[in-house]
């Protein structure tokens, strides 16, 4: 279930390494959330969780560098290390000194490393069909295809394959050219057995929410993932495909309400 409309606030921007970085900060609470989406992915992939935790917690969203509104130039694809600067960086310019890191998708990833190198930043984890420690896709076929994004002649003739090859994977079709090269390029970047490695050293309690009907990562990364990281709510739905946070909002942001109020040996209010 999701609320009746979707929170569209305009983003606000802040500089990171040169260029813009696209955010948005709304509702209120003792709890903050910092919201990380996946490849390709923006402020939008949280609009409809958005106003079903406005009244509970303080929500902050991000766009990566490539994606939404944020800049990027290149074409090279950034690490985890690299992609979870920006959200380092825009919780320090908000002044959020812990909170709770909520990942989508390779947001997950990207959760996952902060909270294991960056301890003091994360209270609480939630992956939302989120990246398990083995590859869901193929990451040597990936690799090939960044190769091409070297050359000019490259970028232009892999433009029209992957519109079509993420149509068929049923990525949204407003994306633009350079956000499917970018999706492109990161996921050719990930590094899975790092990821594991992360999964397996944080500490913080984590919520693991997926459905077995996701038509891109099989049951068993979610159940491998939900068996590294620690105890938490576990969230498995029968139906509700990979956009959890759009299609099981309202569930989601009980589950949430309740993990953030729970007791915990080391929880204060968050600070923010």
């Amino acid at each position: 279930m999701h609320p009746n409309s979707p929170s569209d606030p305009a983003p606000e921007f802040i500089e990171h390494n040169g260029h813009k970085l696209a955010y948005t900060d709304e509702g209120s609470g003792s709890s903050t959330i910092v919201a990380v989406p996946g490849l390709p992915g923006s402020i939008r992939d949280f609009r409809w969780l958005a106003p079903a935790l406005a009244s509970s917690f303080r929500l902050i969203r991000l766009e990566l560098p490539g994606y939404g509104k944020s800049d990027r130039h290149g074409h090279r694809g950034m690490s985890i290390t690299e992609r979870a600067a920006p959200v380092r960086e825009l919780m320090q310019h908000l002044q959020v000194r812990s909170a709770t890191l909520l990942g989508h998708s390779s947001g997950g990833t990207i959760i996952a490393h902060l909270a294991h190198h960056f301890p003091g930043l994360v209270r609480r984890c939630a992956f939302i069909a989120s990246n398990g420690p083995q590859p869901h896709y193929q990451v040597r076929t990936y690799r090939a295809l960044a190769a091409l994004f070297d050359y000019r002649v490259g970028r232009a003739a892999m433009r029209p394959v992957l519109r079509r090859v993420y149509g068929a994977l049923g990525f949204p079709a407003h994306l633009s050219d350079d956000e499917r090269m970018f999706t492109t390029l990161d996921a050719a970047a990930t590094d899975f057995a790092a990821h594991r490695k992360n999964l397996r050293a944080i500490s913080q309690p984590s919520l693991v929410a997926w459905a077995t009907d996701d038509n891109l990562i099989p049951s068993k990364v979610f159940e491998e993932l939900e068996s590294l990281v620690p105890n938490g709510p576990r969230l498995r739905f029968t139906r509700g495909g990979h956009n959890l946070q759009k299609t099981r909002a309202i569930e989601i942001a009980n589950t949430l309400r309740e993990f953030c109020n729970g007791l915990d040996p080391r929880d204060s209010p968050d600070d923010s």
